[in-house]
């Protein structure tokens, strides 16, 4: 597998959208936009937008038992049409690990960001902020499977899905 092409952009698309288009907010989207400029931003942003996945998936289920079925029947039908998208990441992220161990850290504060984003979310002053995480919730599972993500990162999704 050649990914040398990768190391462009790579790192710092990841902490860009670390900072800038990992904020969740009531309608779950992202407040900003981060698309890739190259097949390295690419992996750098998906791999994001994969923890973030993981992390909403845990503390939804979590916070909110009774929706853990809808979480993984959404999931399930996203993982089987972003498959291709999904390996590829997976499998160019080992790579790039291996040759930069730093990025481990860089995934775990994104984990970590989004963590803290649900805290502040719940923590809402006023009682409101487990409804209002409720409502997060679902909203981001439920447009996982319309092509939202797809619309709003055209550029991640071209260079990957290019990729082998």
């Amino acid at each position: 597998m050649n990914v040398n092409f990768l190391a462009r952009g790579f790192s710092s698309a990841m902490v860009f959208w670390v900072l800038f288009a990992s904020h969740v907010t009531a309608q779950s989207q992202p407040t900003a936009a981060l698309d890739a400029q190259s097949p390295g931003a690419a992996i750098g942003i998906m791999k994001s937008t994969l923890l973030t996945i993981g992390v909403m998936t845990s503390r939804c289920k979590t916070l909110f038992p009774a929706t853990a079925d809808k979480i993984d029947a959404e999931l399930s039908t996203w993982n089987q049409a972003e498959a291709h998208v999904i390996s590829t990441t997976n499998a160019h992220w080992l790579v790039k690990i291996a040759e930069e161990p730093q990025l481990n850290t860089i995934a775990q504060y994104s984990a970590d960001t989004i963590s803290k984003q649900v805290d502040s979310i719940l923590n809402t002053p006023g009682g409101h902020g487990k409804s209002v995480l409720g409502k997060v919730c679902d909203n981001y599972f439920s447009q996982l499977n319309t092509g939202a993500l797809r619309r709003r990162t055209p550029k991640v999704f071209e260079f990957i899905d290019q990729m082998k």
